[in-house]
Order: structure tokens, then sequence, then C-alpha cells
């Protein structure tokens, strides 16, 4: 899936406390992930996959 659209750094205190307490996976690079960047979407194309 390809995500397009403005993206800005997440701020808001309230919502940093929440999505640093969620599981989530490991990136492939190696290297330390101290923020988070929303994305406003404008377009968003791929494909989906299912489960057989």
């Amino acid at each position: 899936m390809l995500v397009s659209g403005a993206s800005s750094r997440v701020e808001d205190k309230d919502l940093l406390t929440r999505l640093w307490g969620k599981a989530m996976a490991e990136p492939w690079a190696g290297g330390a992930r101290n923020l988070f960047i929303r994305i406003q979407a404008q377009t968003i194309t791929g494909r989906r996959v299912h489960l057989a």
C-alpha cells in the first residue's frame, strides 16, 4: 500500500503516550526510533491481499 499526502511530526503529548504504549513490529533497518509521523492521506493505492 502506498499513501501520499502531507506529513507532520506528532507532538501531542497525550497521543504520544498512547502510541509509545502500543506493541509494534520491529523495523527492518537498525537504529533508534524516537518520533512518530502523521500522514494526512490524499491518495491510497495498492492491492488488497486476503488470506486463502
